[in-house]
């Protein structure tokens, strides 16, 4: 029978937790659970031009942030019907499209397109009703040279079910360094 020393368990710790079974558990997690977390329910603080400086609430639905999509371009979308919403749902890879009363509600995305390695990122920050438009402020982020990063394919995207205006929407882009 081998006695089990102090060494040998930290050997052990070693073996389970190697730098492989480490890439492969922040890959899992990176590719897999997050694409799949999905946010409802929040709500953004608008102005509009006749409240006159009182702020209007904007219910959010539902929404959806990942790293893997099927989408290769870059770009930013609304959506105003089922037969798009549906079509869009497909280009994302991501089984079949979720409900949305397009009655009341419409989907804004904006997304990355194919990028070499993991640290991109896309998020939509702001949704304001302003001047008669829906202004859209959406934050794009790089990695940094020293970044230590996923070596693998991503195509990062934002995805959010916002109340139906007939405004038109106006994305604007936010670089971080």
């Amino acid at each position: 029978m081998t006695k089990v020393t102090k060494a040998t368990k930290v050997t052990k710790a070693r073996k389970f937790f190697s730098p492989r079974a480490f890439v492969t558990l922040v890959t899992f997690v990176t590719l897999v659970a997050l694409p799949l977390k999905a946010r409802s329910t929040a709500t953004i603080k608008s102005k509009t031009p006749q409240s006159k400086g009182k702020t209007e609430k904007m219910t959010i639905l539902s929404e959806w942030q990942g790293q893997m999509s099927a989408i290769t371009e870059s770009g930013a979308m609304v959506i105003k019907d089922t037969e798009s919403w549906q079509a869009f749902w497909v280009q994302t890879g991501q089984g079949n499209a979720p409900a949305v009363d397009f009655e009341r509600y419409m989907v804004v995305a904006a997304f990355l397109g194919s990028k070499p390695t993991g640290g991109y990122a896309v998020s939509i920050e702001k949704i304001e009703k302003k001047k008669r438009k829906i202004m859209i402020s959406v934050k794009t982020t790089k990695p940094t040279n020293n970044s230590f990063v996923i070596q693998a394919f991503t195509s990062p995207y934002h995805i959010k079910i916002i109340e139906r205006s007939a405004w038109p929407v106006e994305f604007k882009y936010i670089n971080e360094k």
